[in-house]
């Protein structure tokens, strides 16, 4: 367990916990900037309201310090860190959309909100993430109209670069079931952006992403690291 360390020190991930846990402060901070953009790229692609980006992230931490007493962290499933963030990350997003509509999604199993997507969630337009690239656009509302499973599903594998061991453990699915759900999911988005492009021939191939997509998806994942709120040390979490 770690207390104090030194500048040449390279903590991991488990040990700043461990070491937050005793109280640690600075270990915090270092937790806290380590995965900042990725969870922060994880709720700011569904939600436009930077104050509700900046609250879940901050929610997203407290959980994990929660964590400790139950120690799932320790589950021989979690490979890293970041992933479980990223799991604790999902189930928060999940209680904020309950709470916002009330009793008539607060009693959804998970399985049953996932079907809905961000456009009948949180109906607001993401075009200034964007500024006017118009591929980037359609991108953005080609995901935020897939149910919303498959947008984790996809961010998780094409922003994050989960492996598929992690993305069935975020995902709380069997890992045989993952390649076929992969699959459909990234069929579905490439179908809906040909549709919202008016596409339906072009290079965006009916089976595979490519190349062109591919290059939509790495310059979306940098703009929304470029729009993220600022990760300030004086975070509430720390």
């Amino acid at each position: 367990m770690i207390l104090s360390y030194t500048n040449a020190d390279t903590p991991t991930d488990f040990e700043l916990l461990a070491a937050w846990g005793s109280g640690n402060t600075r270990a915090a901070r270092t937790l806290y900037h380590r995965h900042f953009d990725a969870i922060c790229r994880f709720f700011r692609n569904k939600l436009s309201n930077l104050e509700e980006v900046a609250d879940l992230v901050g929610d997203t931490f407290l959980e994990l310090l929660k964590s400790r007493a139950s120690e799932s962290w320790r589950d021989e499933r979690v490979t890293s860190l970041r992933y479980y963030l990223l799991g604790i990350a999902r189930n928060v997003l999940y209680t904020h959309f309950r709470r916002r509509f009330g009793l008539k999604r607060s009693t959804l199993t998970t399985e049953e909100l996932e079907q809905y997507s961000l456009e009948e969630l949180a109906p607001r337009s993401m075009s200034s993430i964007v500024g006017g690239r118009r591929e980037l656009d359609l991108l953005i509302k080609a995901l935020r109209g897939l149910p919303l499973g498959d947008q984790i599903l996809l961010e998780a594998k094409f922003f994050e670069y989960m492996a598929d061991s992690d993305l069935a453990v975020l995902l709380e699915i069997p890992a045989s079931t993952l390649p076929g759900r992969l699959r459909g999911a990234r069929n579905r988005l490439i179908a809906a952006v040909s549709r919202l492009s008016g596409d339906t021939g072009g290079r965006i191939g009916p089976a595979d992403p490519g190349e062109a997509m591919d290059q939509w998806i790495a310059e979306l994942r940098a703009l929304i690291i470029h729009t993220n709120p600022g990760s300030g040390d004086d975070d509430p979490t720390c």
